[in-house]
């Protein structure tokens, strides 16, 4: 290559160099400009890389809504393929991971969108109904989830405790892993909480029918209205099964300590739900004018009760108000300390429950009718009195929240006709074995839901995570991975390389094909100060449309309405895809050497280091935190 490829001398400058320089003047013309290198090459023969103490990479870091979804979901995965249109990758993906997308699309307390960046920005992509939408997609087309079909791993016989949300996430998990599994549910109808704790207008049954029939057809039995009779102790169990799986849900019930009742006026939680849900009378009740007493017309004008802050309380108070009763919860802190999810709560407000707050239950007391008056028929009990005491909050109990502690004289008195105990359920080992060393042996002994008695394991309630839905499918997907990586000779109990986020969730998909990892780069969550906030536009968040109060206390048909398409596409399309390249281009258009280089057939890109000076300004100009200088 000659030198005349790099540079040109323009004709006047000929002169200018034979003849010499000419005499200094205020302007001069384009010809007149001193000689000058003009390059008529590439620049690619300067190989400035060399230059650089830091290399930017692209990297896959952990999307703050997978890290704080306990089910483990990709969610930025399957919110990226609705935003493409792309549903079939979406709907794979969901189910990859979610063995209940439909339920948990409606009952999740969703804190993957408490955990969303664009909440700091706008307010948090609506995950769950964009789940919602994919699982009953799903469901309809009868879409499986992927199974293992290499050679190598051993079949084994699981028995499942439990039809809950924990006993499905397992039998769906092992099923999948080529497992036989048989789920002992001592209901006539399997879906434990999730059919006989959660009303119908928040999860409608014949949802919850369509995700039990996926799990039958990839293989899980159900041996219904059975319940575990353990005579000796659960280890005898072992000689049928190869590994067996408790997650029978928290049976035991506290109570709020009431005096005074007669038998029949206070009733749990539990069981008042459960009996909304068979359809009964779920309360004790006369007969109306001769008529017979059906569910719809048992509460009619009776003022109940309800004792407690938890979902449970305001489950039990949302029925009874659809029920015809005139409701009350009594909560002895304030409404900043209740348990119960805000929505949950908020939406009982609207719905016309009363909730007085700072209220502990004392006793109850017959209100005699006036001397001369006829006794009033109500089931053989007259009316009542719950004499109550307010509180103030003093310090922190061992909970973190503030101890109520009752004010002097400040008696007062609840006209009641009954009253539900929701003050709170625990799990009882008491129902699994009448051995008391085995009982003491049934906590979790790590989070894979390892027990003292080898080849028990326990999840759900018994696991030790907070008792939601989420968290119980989690440890349901931890403890079937772990059954089957015990039953073919290779679990460590230290590798946790499969487990992510916030509450250690785990990635079956990437288990199934083999990988120990959860696949990414970067286990830290992205955080909004990461992210190039100036190339993303404002844009409310789109909610799934309810019907109204006056409509929807009038029976228990489900409150939230079905999204259209665009919404769908609409609000996954607002999702800040964290931590994840999208092929974007600003680091291609910003590089000041052309070190960025796109492939044309692909679109992917990459970064061609011989050119790249180190200077960052394809990481900081980086709208998603997906490129990291490193040393």
């Amino acid at each position: 290559m000659s030198k005349t490829d790099f540079h040109i001398i323009p004709p006047r400058s000929l002169d200018y160099i034979h003849h010499g320089a000419p005499k200094p003047v205020a302007q001069m013309t384009v010809d007149e400009i001193p000689p000058v290198a003009i390059s008529w090459g590439r620049t690619t023969v300067f190989k400035t890389g060399s230059w650089r103490n830091v290399t930017p990479h692209y990297v896959r870091r952990l999307p703050p809504c997978r890290a704080g979804c306990p089910v483990g979901n990709d969610v930025e995965g399957w919110l990226e393929a609705v935003g493409n249109r792309d549903w079939v990758e979406a709907v794979r993906l969901l189910i990859d991971e979610q063995p209940l997308p439909s339920v948990c699309g409606r009952v999740c307390y969703h804190p993957c969108e408490t955990a969303c960046n664009r909440g700091q920005f706008d307010g948090a992509v609506s995950i769950r109904a964009v789940e919602r939408f994919l699982g009953d997609r799903a469901a309809r087309l009868g879409v499986l989830p992927a199974s293992r079909t290499g050679k190598g791993s051993s079949s084994g016989r699981i028995l499942v405790v439990g039809s809950g949300p924990s006993g499905l996430a397992a039998a769906w998990t092992l099923a999948r892993l080529g497992h036989r599994v048989e789920v002992m549910e001592r209901a006539q109808l399997p879906g434990g909480l999730l059919r006989y704790g959660i009303p119908a207008y928040r999860l409608p049954r014949d949802v919850l029918d369509r995700e039990l029939a996926r799990l039958s057809r990839i293989g899980v039995t159900f041996r219904r209205g059975t319940a575990l009779l353990v005579d000796g102790c659960l280890a005898d169990l072992r000689h049928d099964y190869d590994a067996v799986y408790l997650a029978p849900g928290a049976a035991g019930h506290r109570s709020s300590g009431i005096s005074g009742a007669p038998d029949g006026m206070v009733v749990g939680a539990i069981e008042f739900l459960k009996n909304v849900s068979d359809g009964t009378p779920p309360l004790p009740s006369p007969s109306l004018e001769g008529g017979d007493v059906s569910l719809s017309n048992s509460l009619i004008n009776k003022k109940i009760v309800v004792i407690g802050g938890g979902n449970s309380a305001i489950d039990a108070a949302r029925s009874a108000l659809r029920l015809g009763a005139d409701v009350t919860i009594l909560y002895r802190r304030t409404r900043a300390e209740m348990p119960a999810y805000e929505d949950e709560v908020e939406a009982a407000l609207v719905e016309g429950v009363n909730v007085d707050f700072l209220v502990s239950p004392v006793r109850i007391v017959e209100n005699a009718p006036p001397l001369g008056s006829p006794p009033v028929e109500r089931g053989g009990m007259g009316k009542f009195n719950l004499q109550c005491i307010r509180n103030r909050l003093g310090r922190p109990d061992d909970s973190g929240r503030r101890r109520p502690e009752p004010v002097s004289g400040s008696e007062f008195t609840v006209q009641v006709d009954y009253v539900v105990d929701a003050v709170g359920e625990y799990p009882d080992p008491a129902q699994l074995t009448p051995d008391g060393d085995e009982q003491s042996a049934l906590a979790a002994v790590d989070i894979w839901g390892r027990t003292g008695i080898d080849g028990i394991w326990v999840g759900g309630d018994f696991s030790g995570a907070d008792r939601t839905v989420a968290h119980a499918i989690g440890a349901g997907k931890r403890s079937a991975v772990a059954i089957d990586m015990v039953l073919n000779g290779r679990f460590d109990p230290s590798a946790d390389g499969l487990l992510l986020g916030f509450d250690r969730s785990i990635t079956v998909g990437r288990y199934l094909e083999g990988d120990l990892t959860a696949g990414y780069d970067n286990p830290e969550p992205v955080e909004v100060s990461d992210l190039n906030l100036a190339y993303h536009s404002h844009s409310p968040r789109t909610r799934l449309n309810e019907a109204s109060p006056e409509r929807r206390t009038g029976d228990f048909a489900e409150i939230a309405q079905d999204w259209r398409v665009r919404s769908v596409i609409r609000e996954a399309s607002r999702c800040f895809h964290c931590g994840t390249c999208d092929s974007c281009g600003n680091c291609h258009i910003f590089c000041p050497d052309g070190a960025v280089v796109r492939d044309p057939v692909t679109m992917e890109l990459s970064i061609n280091l011989d050119y790249c000076k180190g200077c960052g300004v394809c990481a900081s100009e980086c709208p998603r935190a997906a490129i990291e200088m490193w040393k």
